[in-house]
């Protein structure tokens, strides 16, 4: 089934998905944007406590997003094929799991806060934001799991509507419990900041479930199909843990090189953490690139129109150099009013004695920013094939290999400079860049087969306009 009335795989095809994808994606950066952005004029203690603490619980939660958001690659392969009375079957595996992770999150949320941060007093800021969202942590992968429905028909209009109202729950929420109010709710810091998103992310799976369980969806697209399959299910978590597997060890790598930046001392952490917030803020565009491209790919695919795959990807390297223009403009533009932000209880000497370091990483983090878009790209078409267990170990291997390894032994050892850290940060975006464009070019994953569905199955062509 043709996904929107633009030419397959064109630029302006990719671009109708992408753009309410990388809306969407901005919404919800928006929300761990706003935190920061919050906990910084909190204290600048919690803003630096809510950088080492989010990375690691996300090492967890994000795992398991990827892991449950593999339903996009099912319901777009079996959309392209025309199976579309069966697009909830393999969806309600993943719901089904979702549900289960409890068993995962809870203990983790009891056990995990002082086994990762220790029960020092110094601490006591990063336990409770880890414990409060590995709590709600079931919430996570639930909400990709009905994201990946939509996304993978590419109706993405709805979601894009949905965590826009979710991102003003939270930044609604996040000023009441991060601040208090005065004579009625004590001051929560941290620990509000991570209710905030996490209401917010139920907030996103209620609405979708509901459409995703009305008549009409039940009727046309097998949403009603709520039985566990073990096959099923182990179709879907065949393709998707390599690459949750990934997402959680890249996760946790960039987390220990936090948790070096923070053990390099005060100023080392805050610049680190500064450029991770703006990583955050941009990291819309490589995640709706993205699911976008995995979208478009997984489509194709289930039409058996692979040779179009190409284009999809030259469309996608055009809309990367025009994002990198926006990114040099915005570091030009509000460099200074980043700074400012990040920073607005420091001591004017010391913002001023650090400002030219502070510049140079930000212009480093926005070259990073780009490769990872670049990087995010070539994944999609790898993760759309069901080509995941290349991604886990090539990413797996690189992040240790290029990424956290050489800042252990050139930064964190030789006591060089935060500067190094973040080039080195480059590296690696790039290396994996280039890596998955050979795997691409080797067509191994032309080859792979996700769903006994689809080996025997013709494709049924019928054109639909999204």
């Amino acid at each position: 089934m043709a996904l929107t009335k633009y030419p397959s795989g064109s630029l302006r095809e990719l671009v109708s998905i992408a753009l309410p994808l990388m809306l969407s994606s901005l919404s919800v950066m928006l929300m761990v944007f706003a935190d920061r952005w919050l906990l910084a004029h909190f204290s600048i203690e919690a803003h630096n406590a809510a950088v080492t603490a989010t990375t690691m619980a996300w090492a967890f939660i994000f795992g398991w997003i990827v892991l449950a958001n593999i339903s996009e690659v099912f319901v777009a392969q079996h959309n392209g094929a025309g199976l579309t009375n069966r697009l909830g079957e393999p969806v309600w595996q993943m719901i089904w799991l979702s549900l289960s992770s409890v068993a995962f999150f809870w203990p983790l949320a009891y056990w995990g806060p002082e086994l990762f941060f220790g029960a020092g007093f110094d601490a006591e800021m990063e336990r409770e934001y880890f414990c409060t969202m590995t709590f709600f942590g079931p919430f996570y992968p639930l909400y990709a799991t009905l994201c990946g429905y939509f996304v993978g028909q590419g109706k993405t209009r709805m979601v894009t509507c949905v965590v826009i109202v979710a991102n003003v729950v939270n930044v609604l929420l996040d000023w009441f419990l991060i601040f208090g109010v005065e004579g009625i709710l004590e001051p929560m810091g941290v620990q509000g900041a991570a209710i905030a998103t996490s209401a917010a992310t139920f907030f996103q799976a209620f609405v979708l479930g509901s459409v995703f369980l009305s008549q009409k969806h039940r009727q046309q697209f097998g949403t009603g199909l709520w039985r566990l399959k073990w096959d099923r299910l182990l179709e879907c978590v065949k393709v998707g843990l390599p690459s949750s597997v990934f997402s959680s060890l890249e996760v946790f790598a960039f987390a220990v090189f936090y948790f070096l930046m923070k053990e390099m001392g005060p100023t080392y952490i805050t610049i680190a953490g500064i450029c991770q917030a703006l990583f955050i803020l941009f990291y819309f565009f490589a995640e709706g690139l993205n699911k976008a491209t995995a979208t478009i790919v997984g489509n194709l695919i289930g039409a058996r129109q692979s040779d179009l795959v190409s284009k999809v990807i030259r469309s996608g390297l055009k809309l990367n150099g025009l994002f990198l223009i926006l990114l040099l403009t915005v570091f030009v533009l509000a460099k200074g009013l980043i700074i400012r932000e990040f920073l607005p209880g420091a001591d004017p000497m010391y913002v001023e004695s650090i400002r030219t370091t502070l510049e140079l990483c930000l212009f480093l983090k926005t070259i990073e920013i780009f490769l990872a878009g670049v990087r995010f790209q070539f994944a999609g078409v790898l993760t759309a094939s069901g080509d995941t267990v290349f991604l886990l170990y090539s990413g797996a291997t690189l992040v240790w290999a290029v990424l956290i390894l050489p800042v252990y032994f050139f930064v964190f050892r030789n006591q060089g400079s935060v500067e190094q850290a973040l080039f080195i940060a480059i590296l690696y975006s790039a290396s994996g860049a280039l890596l998955y464009l050979w795997r691409i070019l080797s067509g191994h994953w032309k080859k792979i087969v996700i769903s006994a569905d689809l080996a025997t199955n013709q494709p049924q062509r019928s054109k639909t306009v999204s």
